[in-house]
């Protein structure tokens, strides 16, 4: 029946929280090893993954199966492992930091044993880093459309809906054939492997949406991404622009401006963003870089995007220290009003 796949990377903590949450999943939902796996791949931790995952294959040998990469094959590769791996005919990709929401594993297997499907996708909500306390104000962007369960004969239905790229590994099930049916070698590179399967197959698999959360999605709020490398944080935004401009073609002209043109004003701010913190040393490695990964059949990749990474970088760095300047004197400013505030109360 159906698999439940963990890429694995160092996040010993967090694994246990989910392993604890799917074992009992599995135990409210009266399901025995003949309906669910759980595939962890393990992509050579080094802080005790192995230890721990051993402990939990004592107390559970008949739901857990561990694989160990020797080296670190990089985030695409590992998921690609747990597709490969997986046994049975659904694999659920989870990340390791993220959980299921009360019952929902029992409704997945129920809707599973019911119908006959593709692909599942499943709404998130949104936790802090204890996973523990809801964060209400954010919503999940890419499912604004859809309120109740849905079921769409083709994926593209869904993208027309919706106008989203989905990007989110937890939660994704889908027919272990179908997504051992593509060749990844050109995009396991992209951080975002999952998206790249779901669009390619979108055009001929149906999709089911379940319409109430079924994922708590753990939100790492402390972690600033611009304090990363610029070529850390560029590998990100540069990889989905990759997977997005493989579809030209696949889906409606419409679709594919609107999906890809949100992607890449991301990477712009991104851009305007590094360059205004720090200095782009090799501005030709970029530069090959988004050749392969932008569509450069654009022309705004060649009056835009190549001279905004051309321009000098003091000419943003300027900007952005009037205005760190500008914010520190009205916090300052408000900060000795408060104190006169409070002398006179």
């Amino acid at each position: 029946m159906l698999t439940i796949g963990i890429p694995t990377y160092n996040r010993k903590n967090e694994l246990s929280e989910l392993l604890d949450n799917l074992l009992k999943e599995i135990k409210d939902a009266n399901l025995d090893n003949s309906k669910i796996e759980i595939l962890i791949s393990d992509n050579a931790s080094s802080d005790g993954t192995p230890e721990l995952v051993y402990e939990y294959i004592k107390k559970y040998p008949d739901f857990i199966n561990y694989y160990r990469n020797e080296s670190n094959l990089g985030y695409d590769k590992n998921v690609n492992n747990v597709g490969k791996k997986a046994k049975y005919e659904y694999v659920l990709f989870m990340s390791d930091d993220d959980m299921f929401e009360d019952g929902s594993l029992k409704k997945i297997v129920t809707y599973l044993e019911d119908n006959t499907v593709d692909i599942i996708l499943m709404k998130e909500k949104f936790y802090d880093e204890s996973n523990s306390i809801n964060i209400s104000y954010m919503k999940d962007e890419a499912y604004r459309n859809i309120a109740h369960d849905e079921f769409y004969k083709n994926g593209k239905d869904l993208m027309e809906n919706t106008r989203k790229v989905f990007v989110a590994i937890s939660g994704f099930l889908i027919k272990k054939d179908l997504w051992n049916s593509l060749n990844y070698t050109d995009y396991e590179d992209c951080w975002f492997i999952q998206t790249y399967a779901m669009l390619q197959v979108f055009p001929y698999s149906s999709v089911f949406i379940f319409g109430e959360p079924m994922i708590k999605y753990r939100l790492n709020i402390k972690k600033d991404s611009l304090i990363k490398p610029y070529m850390k944080i560029f590998e990100v935004p540069f990889g989905l622009l990759k997977i997005i401009k493989s579809i030209k073609g696949k889906y409606s002209k419409e679709l594919y401006e609107e999906v890809y043109n949100k992607e890449l004003s991301w990477s712009r701010r991104l851009m305007i963003g590094c360059k205004s913190r720090e200095y782009i040393n090799n501005k030709l490695e970029v530069y090959q870089w988004m050749k392969k990964t932008y569509d450069t059949d654009k022309l705004s990749f060649w009056i835009l995007d190549v001279p905004l990474l051309y321009i000098p970088d003091i000419l943003f760095k300027i900007p952005y220290l009037i205005y760190r300047i500008y914010k520190y004197k009205v916090f300052h400013t408000n900060k000795v009003i408060s104190t006169k505030d409070m002398k006179h109360t």
